[in-house]
């Protein structure tokens, strides 16, 4: 997919929104698989004034149901925009100015969702390009998902900067590092599993990474990006010291509520179950609804 393409199919996401009477902040279940035109539909979203909730086209109906009753959403795009429900939600003070509600797999209860706003997004994508550095030049493999927001940001960053995204549907230990080489990868972001599941499931013989391209693997540590991992034999290096927390990565995807908060300054206000108000940027806000939990977060 090109560029032009891109904005093309962002754009027809946009028009179905604003036909449909989206009201801003207003919130969209996108379903994903990895898909380029997930990513444009994620911008069509925001272009309509909405709320980005990525919802994984494999999640079982249970967990979409919650999330569907979190974010009261009328409106899901999946290749098409269908109507979930036809109540329109009424304006909520944790979504204002709001760019994503990402909620947790949850795999270990239901899911839990966290709000990033426009301004922490920004925020959190110039941190990381401080560090990490995208370039036109770049092809990042993309195994993450992006209904998880590591994911994500390597993806947008990877397009403001020109460059191009390999997406893949899911991680394959057994195929990851051929596809590396062949596909002529400059990057390529992990998060410890991945690197666990390489270690038990491919023959330590095979274990190296033979992929000149390739100039950095971001992954996952205490959520910072403080150091490059070192590109060539990295697999190898690493199966031999069973250093598995030396990957680094720029978010804190363990607690979903830092992960904005940590680069732009923050107010972290909860709600505690009782719907009291909370800080943000310095200003009282209105009370949040009982059991809502949000990031707010400002330049510093």
């Amino acid at each position: 997919m090109r560029y032009g393409d891109f904005l093309a199919a962002a754009r027809s996401v946009r028009d179905a929104l604003s036909r449909a009477a989206l009201a801003a902040n207003e919130p969209v279940h996108v379903r994903i698989a990895n898909q380029p035109l997930d990513l444009a539909a994620y911008a069509g979203v925001w272009l309509a004034g909405g709320v980005v909730v990525p919802v994984h086209r494999a999640s079982p109906p249970g967990a979409v149901a919650h999330v569907a009753a979190k974010t009261r959403a009328r409106f899901e795009w999946d290749g098409v925009l269908n109507v979930i429900s036809s109540a329109a939600p009424a304006p909520r003070p944790i979504l204002e100015d709001a760019a994503l509600i990402v909620f947790t797999s949850g795999s270990s209860g239901m899911p839990k969702g966290a709000v990033l706003s426009h301004r922490g997004f920004i925020g959190k994508l110039e941190a990381i390009q401080s560090m990490l550095g995208f370039r036109e030049t770049d092809r990042t493999m993309l195994v993450l998902n992006i209904t998880f927001s590591f994911g994500i940001w390597v993806a947008v960053l990877t397009l403001l900067h020109g460059g191009c995204v390999l997406a893949r549907e899911k991680f394959a230990a057994g195929a990851f590092l051929g596809d590396l080489k062949e596909s002529g990868a400059t990057q390529v972001a992990v998060v410890p599993t991945m690197m666990r599941s390489l270690i038990l499931d491919v023959p330590q013989s095979a274990l190296r990474c033979g992929a000149p391209a390739l100039r950095q693997v971001p992954g996952q540590q205490h959520g910072r990006v403080d150091e490059q991992v070192e590109t060539r034999h990295v697999v190898a290096r690493q199966a031999r010291q069973r250093r598995l927390a030396e990957f680094h990565v720029g978010t804190a995807e363990h607690h979903p509520l830092v992960d904005a908060a940590a680069v732009a300054g923050q107010a972290l206000r909860q709600s505690g179950g009782h719907g009291r108000g909370g800080i943000r940027d310095g200003h009282r806000v209105a009370p949040l609804v009982p059991g809502e939990t949000g990031v707010q977060a400002g330049a510093s």
